[in-house]
């Protein structure tokens, strides 16, 4: 609970402070029954399926955990009636995981939220992990085998799609399901790490209180946010793998090489971020810039990230 300005009385009769749930917003009381279904519907449109966490952490910090699992199992059955029971585990695994673990992530490391994520990161890919091992467990489906099963079906949708024919394509279709199944933990990683850092964000921009109390982090943080000035040189030693082939050597560092680029393409995000700001950039034009760079200049983005180390761009932009 924090201490909010409002209307009640202490037992001397003066105006005092009135307990409210963290983060929470003045609403109705059938708005905590809102959450019950939006987060599978989010879920199951796919485009939006990033932010399907946001009603349910809402919810945890509005109503309390008990709410909040009540409207969890909820949207699990929905997805599972409407999805499949495949889908529903993987809603669990990966939606309900982050809303479940990202409170507890955030008050054990209050103050740093980027540790917070990580963690919330790292427990979604072992609750995806031990679904893959009871689905193995129970129903006998290798999960090696279903991946390839899944991957042989994307390559074949995309040559249904592209119109190519086989004779002009520069890979084969084996050659495509290999790369795919081999890029498969970084891409799995990636996916996670922005559905965890973007429901952060979006927390932070709803309830400023939730940033200041839960997250503790101080204001501007996600834009003054840099990784360790270390980091570059594993970054340079895996980026060698996309220059020839090792075998499985070559397979692990092309997969770390992404994961730490995509920690870069976020420290270019914040790099832009503090620009806006510089700039008093601010409303629609704010929004409408971010989502276009964000999306058509990601290139710009992991170059701003990476080479701030020498460069420092938020130091050259203040000056100037």
């Amino acid at each position: 609970m924090i201490e909010e300005q409002g209307t009640s009385t202490d037992p001397s009769g003066r105006p005092g402070p009135r307990p409210i749930a963290v983060g929470a917003l003045s609403a109705p009381r059938w708005i905590r029954l809102v959450p019950f279904l939006v987060s599978s519907l989010l879920y199951l449109s796919v485009f939006f399926a990033v932010f399907a966490p946001v009603p349910l952490l809402l919810l945890r910090y509005r109503a309390g955990w008990r709410w909040q699992v009540s409207a969890l199992l909820t949207n699990a059955l929905i997805v599972g009636l409407l999805g499949g029971l495949p889908s529903a585990g993987l809603f669990l695994a990966t939606i309900g995981t982050c809303s479940a673990f990202l409170p507890y992530a955030l008050e054990r490391f209050r103050g740093r939220p980027d540790r917070a994520i990580g963690a919330t990161v790292g427990a979604m890919m072992l609750a995806v992990l031990a679904g893959a091992g009871g689905m193995w467990a129970v129903s006998g489906r290798h999960p090696v085998r279903e991946l390839k099963t899944a991957a042989q079906t994307v390559v074949q949708k995309l040559r249904e799609v592209s119109g190519t024919p086989a004779s002009q394509w520069t890979q084969t279709p084996e050659e495509l399901q290999r790369e795919l199944l081999v890029e498969l933990p970084s891409g799995a990683l990636i996916l996670s790490l922005l559905l965890v850092w973007a429901n952060m964000l979006v927390l932070t921009r709803v309830s400023p209180g939730l940033g200041r109390n839960v997250v503790g982090a101080p204001e501007g943080f996600f834009k003054r946010w840099r990784n360790p000035d270390w980091m570059v040189w594993p970054t340079i030693v895996a980026g060698f793998s996309l220059l020839s082939d090792f075998g499985p050597v070559s397979d692990v560092g092309i997969n770390v090489f992404k994961v730490l680029m995509a920690l870069y393409g976020l420290q270019g995000m914040a790099i832009l971020a503090w620009i806006l700001d510089v700039w008093q950039v601010k409303g629609l034009i704010r929004t409408c810039l971010f989502v276009l760079i964000a999306t058509t200049g990601v290139p710009l983005l992991l170059a701003m990230g990476f080479f701030d180390l020498w460069f420092d761009f938020r130091a050259k932009f203040r000056q100037s």
